[in-house]
């Protein structure tokens, strides 16, 4: 998976500056040189209304510079994202609240030979716009013969969790807002990792999640990860870990 910095951070980041007017992405209408905060005052897309899509997609290229360069340097249809919305509901909603709406926007990212990269925001009235990370977990694959990927898989670990901004080969479901991705590792696809993340509220949570790391031209997925139905957990007590204090500021 590609190397990236944070979205927040690369945000703040670009506040500081603006680029030349000839190395504008050209197209980019009235928001091509707008910068969040460069006239001072503060910047927020919360409220009743989403954002205009041009000023989304303004924000998209200053926060994916970097590893969005193809898509962002594009022409303007590839700075344009697919728009979807939806409407949701807090667990703590009283049985009488209005529905609330959320704003889904897939960005193309990116593309090689056989897989194409996309990154996604969303928007909703309390919070604004922000750009999401998925969940996925981290793992190892044991071969019985370690030099040979084609061969059978002796041992899979779970090593972790981490996250990403980038999804491969993605699709929205646009009934339920559901996100699916399959990532290849080659071009046969016969190795590779497949995620389904569902919307929950106004959040993504990572449903399922499966690997094929075996090159061996047939698709044969291992589940590392299924919350199709709620895990259900031991209550034991274990000690609590000694974690360092935070410094203050």
């Amino acid at each position: 998976m590609p190397r990236f910095a944070s979205a927040l951070c690369a945000l703040f980041a670009a506040a500081l500056f603006t680029l030349p007017a000839a190395a504008q992405p050209a197209n980019d209408g009235p928001y091509a040189d707008f910068v969040p905060g460069a006239n001072g005052e503060p910047f927020t897309t919360w409220g009743d209304a989403p954002p205009a899509t041009a000023l989304v997609a303004r924000i998209f290229a200053l926060s994916f510079a970097e590893p969005c360069e193809q898509g962002i340097w594009g022409d303007s249809e590839m700075r344009t994202p697919q728009v979807y919305d939806f409407s949701y509901r807090e667990p703590w909603d009283e049985a009488d609240a209005p529905d609330e709406s959320l704003r889904l926007y897939r960005f193309f990212c990116g593309s090689g030979a056989y897989n194409v990269q996309s990154v996604y925001m969303t928007w909703v009235a309390d919070t604004g716009l922000r750009a999401l990370s998925f969940a996925q977990p981290s793992f190892e694959a044991t071969y019985v013969d370690p030099d040979n990927f084609d061969g059978a898989v002796s041992a899979i670990a779970l090593t972790g969790q981490s996250a990403t901004s980038f999804l491969v080969n993605s699709a929205v479901d646009p009934a339920t807002g559901t996100i699916s991705a399959q990532s290849c590792w080659r071009g046969l696809c016969d190795a590779s990792s497949i995620g389904v993340w569902v919307l929950e509220g106004a959040e993504y949570r990572l449903q399922r999640f499966l690997v094929d790391p075996t090159y061996d031209g047939e698709m044969n997925h291992i589940s590392l990860v299924d919350y199709t139905e709620p895990l259900q957990l031991p209550l034991d007590i274990v000690p609590t870990p000694d974690l360092p204090m935070p410094e203050e500021f």
